[in-house]
């Protein structure tokens, strides 16, 4: 009888070990499956961060290039601008040139008609006095 207790006992012994082993591989295949859900999990997060990261990356990429095309097309104007300006500067200066040669003309016709006229009174006062 005590030989078959424990015989009975060794049974259930190993029937215990085999279920403990059975639920620590059952427990390591759950936990495998769940890391395994987890990496693909994390790399699926890593791939859209990196998405967005490279969608702004490329958005401020595409931006500077709009900004300096902009900046280029203002310096152009920029230089042209400056071009006209120099010309209508020119233009104002050549036309004060001309306006002060009218007024030196002006004043040239003035000294003129008064020397004229002394001269007429002069002729006038000589004639006056020979008749």
């Amino acid at each position: 009888a005590a030989a078959a207790a424990a015989v009975d006992r060794s049974v259930s012994l190993q029937q215990l070990v085999k279920q403990h082993e059975q639920r620590q591989r059952s427990l390591r295949d759950a936990n495998e499956v769940r890391r395994r859900n987890a990496v693909a999990a994390v790399e699926v997060v890593a791939h859209d961060m990196v998405d967005a990261v490279n969608d702004d990356v490329a958005a401020a990429f595409v931006r500077q290039r709009e900004i300096e095309a902009a900046s280029r097309a203002l310096q152009q104007q920029s230089q042209k601008f400056a071009a006209t300006t120099a010309k209508q500067l020119e233009a104002v200066s050549k036309f004060n040139a001309a306006l002060k040669e009218v007024g030196d003309v002006e004043q040239w016709a003035r000294t003129m008609e008064r020397d004229m006229l002394l001269v007429v009174a002069a002729l006038e006062y000589v004639h006056r006095d020979a008749q």
